[in-house]
């Protein structure tokens, strides 16, 4: 069985338009705080958002970027009383909707399909939440760019980051310096390739090839 949001907008489209709220944000407005009463998830439309993390000097750490169709904050769905675990910032203007936890907890349990789908959706959230957390401590600069390109296609064809290096270094956990050593050693070592700006993988490192079979691209896939 398909487990995606598309599978669920495409079954229950007409339950989940009744149920979403539109909200537009502009660049650097914040959807939510760390320890904020979790009020529900959201799914981009639109723009760029990206959930972060303050470290006890207030020094951001990106945990992800999220685009077109991506949900964020979907796991705590399931919680008691939950709070949302990070910040949720706008990085370019966009659109979303927004799903009320109450409203969406009653669809789930009057529609036994959807609830196994939304579950096996916040699954894939934490486990890949869970090897971000991997990737941090244990992987290399170049091992992280990447997974990285390998999250936004780059496997593929030749894709265009969609932030800066700048922020890029933030949510590989690294220095902006050390972002460019890294993308200077694996153009060299030919393991990426860069065209008008544009990256694409031509090999993946020995040293990532059993990492990858079970690192998911992002949260929904």
């Amino acid at each position: 069985m398909e487990t995606s949001w598309r599978t669920l907008e495409n079954e229950y489209k007409t339950e989940l338009q009744q149920l979403r709220m539109e909200k537009k944000f502009s660049k650097g407005e914040i959807l939510f705080s760390m320890g904020d009463r979790y009020e529900g998830f959201y799914v981009v439309k639109t723009g760029l958002f990206k959930v972060y993390i303050l470290d006890t000097e207030g020094r951001e750490a990106i945990l992800h970027i999220f685009q077109k169709d991506d949900i964020i904050a979907a796991p705590p769905v399931f919680g008691e009383e939950s709070s949302y675990p990070g910040f949720a910032e706008t990085i370019s203007a966009g659109i979303v909707h927004f799903f009320p936890v109450g409203e969406f907890k009653r669809f789930l349990l009057q529609n036994a399909k959807a609830s196994f789908i939304f579950a096996c959706l916040a699954i894939k959230h934490v486990n890949f939440f869970r090897n971000k957390i991997f990737s941090l401590s244990f992987l290399s600069v170049k091992d992280r760019i990447i997974l990285f390109l390998k999250e936004i296609n780059a496997t593929k064809s030749y894709v265009s980051l969609p932030i800066p290096k700048q922020q890029l270094a933030l949510l590989l956990g690294t220095t902006p310096e050390s972002v460019s050593r890294a993308f200077t050693q694996l153009l060299k070592e030919n393991v990426i390739k860069e065209k008008h700006g544009m990256y694409r993988i031509l090999s993946m490192p020995s040293s990532l090839a059993e990492q990858m079979t079970y690192y998911p691209d992002t949260p929904n896939s």
